[in-house]
């Protein structure tokens, strides 16, 4: 059985576990072994336990990463760390969404509830789609990029890779987002 270290034992982190535990296989095909995080954290969540420092961890056999990360530039330097020491990543899908067959999905990617992502769609690695969030066809998620919710991205629109994108924000056809 794959068992799931998370990274971040906190906030998202915790949110992150509870979508897992409502995935199909839960409990059958992986289950959470605990957190990872270098902050002093003083309760537990779910009797999950802290497992150390991202930094330092020597991942067991059945291990199998979760980046619960917001920040696009710190998930990417945390990735960067962790393939040192172990290739295993694990895609977090919450079962509330909707994801065409013809969508593209990456490595690592964490779904929360409540997104569409359409036809020919491209969602790169350790993306993160908050929440109500509508990917349309054609539309490429870039790398590391985090989407806050009720976010809409056109058809044919580009999000470059270690993009943070506000909540309630539209990006229309053959459009290319630029953070400020």
């Amino acid at each position: 059985m794959k068992q799931l270290v998370i990274i971040n034992g906190l906030g998202f982190g915790r949110e992150v576990a509870e979508w897992i535990s409502l995935m199909p296989g839960f409990g059958t095909d992986f289950t959470i072994r605990g957190f990872l995080d270098d902050r002093s954290i003083n309760n537990s969540f779910r009797n999950l336990p802290i497992l150390g420092n991202p930094q330092e961890y020597s991942p067991e056999e059945q291990d199998y990463m979760v980046i619960a990360l917001a920040d696009p530039v710190a998930k990417a330097d945390m990735v960067k760390k962790l393939r040192a020491v172990s290739n295993r990543f694990f895609a977090v899908i919450h079962p509330e969404n909707r994801i065409s067959e013809t969508a593209k999905i990456g490595e690592g990617v964490i779904l929360a509830p409540f997104n569409s992502v359409s036809a020919e769609a491209e969602v790169g690695d350790f993306v993160c789609l908050y929440g109500f969030n509508r990917i349309g066809h054609n539309a490429k998620i870039g790398h590391f990029s985090h989407l806050a919710s009720h976010i809409s991205i056109g058809g044919n629109a580009l999000v470059p890779e270690n993009s943070l994108v506000p909540d309630f924000f539209s990006l229309s056809k053959n459009g290319l987002y630029e953070s400020e």
